[in-house]
């Protein structure tokens, strides 16, 4: 039994419907902090679904990362600001309370970790990838379509901008 969400955006397209250049992403730590940005977003959007889903269970959730090095910190920060009362801005996180109490822990762990569930994410994001970017028939000698096929029904699909908004974003700029 497997539920699998994905939270996916362009990031050219992103950073042109928020007009951020290149020139946005260098310099001083803010700038620099930018360049996260959309991994932070997905992840904070990924752990609000993930709350939604744990409040109809009445269950609690441990999270198991892939390490990615230089974006633990993006994902790390998401983790810890979705359990914080308030988000960017001043403004109230509706998800305070519930992600206090159900999102219990998470865990980094690098490839050498051979987590299955982990190995299964990271193989189930990749199928996401090749189907998004119209790369399927470039790994036909894996198989990668009927791998599609069979996942296709358990996977849920999110553009970051419609799942997380448009407003809501721009309260992290």
């Amino acid at each position: 039994p497997m539920n699998i969400v994905a939270i996916h955006t362009n990031k050219v397209s992103f950073r042109k419907q928020f007009k951020i250049e290149e020139t946005d992403l260098k310099g001083s730590k803010e700038n620099k902090e930018r360049r996260g940005l959309i991994y932070y977003l997905s992840a904070l959007n990924q752990l609000q679904i993930f709350t939604n889903y744990l409040k109809a269970e009445n269950g609690v959730g441990y999270i198991h990362a892939d390490s990615r090095t230089y974006q633990d910190r993006d994902l790390l920060d998401a983790f810890l600001h979705i359990k914080q009362k308030t988000i960017r801005g001043g403004l109230p996180n509706t998800y305070y309370d519930l992600a206090k109490r159900s999102l219990v822990s998470i865990t980094f762990a690098d490839k050498g970790a051979l987590s299955n569930g982990i190995q299964l994410a990271d193989f189930a994001s990749f199928v996401v990838f090749a189907y998004l970017e119209r790369k399927m028939s470039s790994y036909k000698d894996v198989g990668l379509s009927p791998a599609w096929g069979k996942l296709r029904s358990r996977i849920k699909l999110h553009r970051l901008n419609d799942s997380f908004g448009i407003s809501n974003i721009r309260n992290y700029f």
